[in-house]
C-alpha cells in the first residue's frame, strides 16, 4: 500500500522544525532576527554564498537519493559515505588527467561506477550469503575513509 502524506503533514513539519529553529535560538540567548538575517544572508545574500550553498548541499542530496533509492527496493544503505568517498576519488583523478569537457564527462561516470562497484560487495553478500547490508555497508565506509585519506 502506498504510503502518502495528508495535507497536514508537511505544514506540520515545517512548523516543527521552525519551533526547533526558535527554541534553540531562544535556548542560546541570540537574537532571532539577526540569526535569521545572518542564515539570509551567508547563504543566499551574494553570488558566492548562493555557490557555496549549492556546493555544500549538492553531495548531501545525492547521499539522500542513494538512500531514498535503497529503502524504495527495501535496502538500507548505510554505505553511501564510503561509495561517495570512492567515487569522488576515482572522478577527481579523470577530471584533473583528461582536460576539458570530456575530463569532467569521464570524470562523472567514473565516480559512479566506482561508487557503484564499492557497494558491489555488499549487495553480493547480501544476494548470495544473506548477510545484512547494513554491517557490510558500515565496515566498508571504514574502509573507503581509511583508504581515502589524504
Amino acid at each position: 500500500m502506498k504510503k502518502v502524506l495528508t495535507k497536514f503533514q508537511v505544514p506540520l513539519l515545517i512548523t516543527v522544525a521552525l519551533l526547533v529553529i526558535l527554541g534553540s535560538l531562544l535556548l542560546t540567548g541570540k537574537s532571532i532576527p539577526a540569526a535569521l538575517s545572518q542564515l539570509i544572508t551567508g547563504s543566499l545574500g551574494s553570488t558566492n554564498a548562493l555557490s557555496g550553498s549549492l556546493r555544500e548541499a549538492a553531495p548531501l542530496l545525492i547521499l539522500g537519493a542513494a538512500v531514498f533509492l535503497a529503502l524504495k527496493a527495501g535496502l538500507f544503505n548505510i554505505g553511501a559515505e564510503g561509495q561517495f568517498l570512492v567515487g569522488a576519488c576515482f572522478g577527481s583523478f579523470f577530471v584533473f588527467k583528461v582536460p576539458g569537457p570530456l575530463g569532467v564527462v569521464a570524470g562523472c561516470i567514473a565516480g559512479a561506477l566506482a561508487g557503484a562497484l564499492w557497494a558491489l560487495p555488499a549487495g553480493w553478500i547480501r544476494a548470495y550469503r544473506n548477510g545484512h547490508e547494513v554491517i557490510t555497508t558500515i565496515m566498508l565506509n571504514a574502509v573507503a575513509i581509511n583508504l581515502t585519506k589524504a
